[in-house]
């Protein structure tokens, strides 16, 4: 080939070569694109998945927050978490009354009693002055007294803390398992008719708080060495929660603490027994 031909041609091979480098690069930036787009997408799904476990976290947290929390007020009536209302349901056949408890979002009991119209003008016609509440707190803000009103006087009931639950009162002593839950109130034989009751069979709400249980009563006349009669009652509340589902029912098994006891309380009345 002559000079005069390949002068011809090299602008042409020159062109050639131009446009396979040009596809090549095309090609290579199209690759890129493809892995910085599939980079992004990931890290989007990384970042919303981040943020799914956060949330998660913050719910979770807030739960265990709301579970756990509780309050002197809270405490005096075996409950826990953000309650907003609790019933102690009805039981005509034992004489007990339903009782309602209402608590504002810090924990604190918004519907305590009063003296009502009646009580006042008659204790003021008897000459005696009533406190100023039916109840009176210490120093930490524990209730300590709750004045009962009889025909002719009022009168304290005293209630002592411990470790921040209630452990003893005027007429006994409160017994309670180590998860809190109480396993039994015991009379002392100072009182006129003392009674011993050891609470089993506890089934929980959602929350963890008591919405069933059996209470075992043994009940004596004058001291513990008479009993009178024994037997068993169910007891129920319905209670309700500002932000928390208190839904479903959760049975849990006895501890050795309520066996125990109330192994010895069926020893004790049975002793001297003659109720069958």
């Amino acid at each position: 080939m002559n000079y005069n031909k390949l002068s011809f041609l090299l602008p042409i091979f020159i062109t050639v070569l131009t446009g396979c480098a040009g596809k090549v690069n095309d090609k290579a930036a199209y690759r890129d694109s493809l892995r910085r787009a599939s980079e992004l997408k990931q890290q989007l799904r990384l970042d919303s998945i981040r943020q799914e476990e956060m949330r998660l976290d913050s719910i979770r947290d807030d739960s265990i927050s709301r579970r756990s929390f509780t309050s002197y007020d809270l405490t005096f009536n075996e409950l826990h978490s953000d309650v907003k209302e609790c019933i102690k349901l009805a039981d005509p056949e034992n004489y007990i009354y339903e009782e309602v408890f209402r608590y504002n979002e810090e924990g604190g009991w918004i519907n305590i009693p009063v003296w009502d119209r009646n009580t006042k003008e008659y204790m003021a016609e008897m000459g005696k002055q009533l406190p100023k509440k039916p109840l009176t707190r210490d120093n930490e803000g524990r209730i300590n007294n709750i004045y009962w009103h009889t025909d002719d006087d009022v009168f304290p009931f005293k209630y002592f803390w411990e470790d921040d639950k209630v452990v003893k009162d005027d007429n006994g002593d409160y017994k309670y398992r180590e998860d809190g839950l109480l396993a039994a109130y015991l009379m002392n034989e100072n009182w006129i008719q003392p009674s011993r009751t050891v609470y089993t069979d506890y089934v929980l709400d959602g929350m963890g708080n008591w919405i069933e249980r059996k209470a075992n009563y043994f009940n004596y006349e004058g001291s513990l060495s008479d009993p009178t009669d024994k037997g068993t009652r169910i007891e129920k509340r319905k209670i309700t929660y500002y932000n928390s589902n208190g839904e479903g029912r959760f049975p849990i098994e006895d501890s050795d603490i309520q066996t125990q006891l109330l192994e010895k309380e069926k020893q004790r009345f049975a002793k001297t027994s003659t109720y069958y």
